[in-house]
């Protein structure tokens, strides 16, 4: 009977190892220099205690709160980057 369960401890074994290896960033992507310079204006307007501190999580978290308020140079330049999905 053991013959037969075999097949799939390897298949379970190979799987989690698989999944293991995947590499996890171990902070959030820091914003590049053109999202930095397109949208400094708006995190020092909207965020100004985060900026003070240079908090990059308060900011993000900051910024996503006031997502409707972010000028269009700043938006632009994150699509440019990452897309619309992100």
């Amino acid at each position: 009977m053991h013959w037969q369960l075999q097949p799939i401890i390897w298949l379970v074994l190979i799987a989690t190892l698989a999944i293991l290896a995947i590499p996890h960033p171990a902070h959030p992507q820091e914003p590049s220099a053109a999202i930095r310079r397109a949208c400094d204006g708006d995190v020092r307007r909207l965020c100004p205690k985060e900026y003070a501190a240079r908090d990059g999580a308060r900011i993000r978290d900051c910024m996503g709160e006031h997502k409707f308020s972010i000028s269009l140079r700043c938006q632009a330049a994150w699509i440019k980057e990452h897309g619309l999905s992100k």
